[in-house]
């Protein structure tokens, strides 16, 4: 069961992570792979992409790289607060 529960946890990353960053390389490769697909592909889609997002957050504890698209909470607030200023 708390198996279960991680992996959920990180399906619901995977789809929060297309919502929160649109013009990412993960949210890219989603969409274009599965974007358009019966409601079942998508399910499969997110499950995948939570797999890669998983991958680039331990790529980033280990090396200290983002991945392409992606931005700190310090990058978003700062490009955020330029706009409505």
């Amino acid at each position: 069961m708390y198996r279960m529960s991680r992996f959920c946890s990180g399906v619901r990353n995977g789809a929060c992570s297309i919502r929160a960053m649109p013009e990412s390389a993960l949210t890219q490769w989603y969409n274009d792979r599965f974007g358009s697909g019966s409601s079942r592909i998508r399910r499969i889609g997110i499950v995948a992409l939570a797999r890669r997002l998983l991958i680039d957050l331990w790529r980033y504890l280990d090396t200290g790289v983002l991945p392409d698209g992606a931005w700190t909470k310090s990058e978003f607030a700062s490009s955020h607060a330029a706009v409505t200023t």
